[in-house]
């Protein structure tokens, strides 16, 4: 069965989510914006595969460095969003005066495609709120 864990994490208190398959202990995160210590210990506890970016504003991502590093996994996001994880003044932390560590997707996600994770995770591109969200 896998289970949705909401964590509030940032200055903005932007929702980041980890899906964790408890049957294989598997996890995902979706929208690391910042490091927090509720979160770590949960992820301690798992197998994270992978980090998946809805969009790529500094509330979304402000953690993903921290993270990849921390479990050695990927970053996925569509393909619109990579100037915004290279550079603080489009994604708003220079603007906000939050500290960033910039970071490369490994996989840039197409409209339509469908994500290995016990359960698919289907893709779809709405570009609006940012270019390749």
């Amino acid at each position: 069965m896998i289970k949705v864990h909401r964590f509030i994490v940032s200055p903005l208190t932007t929702n980041c989510y980890v899906l964790h398959d408890e049957k294989t202990n598997d996890a995902i995160i979706i929208d690391p914006g910042d490091r927090s210590s509720l979160m770590d210990d949960f992820l301690s506890r798992v197998s994270v595969q992978y980090i998946l970016l809805t969009h790529g504003h500094i509330d979304h991502i402000g953690g993903v460095s921290y993270y990849k590093n921390k479990h050695n996994v990927p970053a996925f996001s569509g393909m619109h969003e990579k100037k915004y994880f290279l550079k603080e003044e489009l994604n708003g932390a220079e603007y906000l005066g939050i500290p960033y560590s910039s970071f490369e997707c490994e996989k840039f996600l197409e409209d339509d495609e469908v994500l290995d994770f016990q359960s698919p995770v289907h893709v779809f591109h709405t570009p609006g709120h940012t270019p390749g969200g």
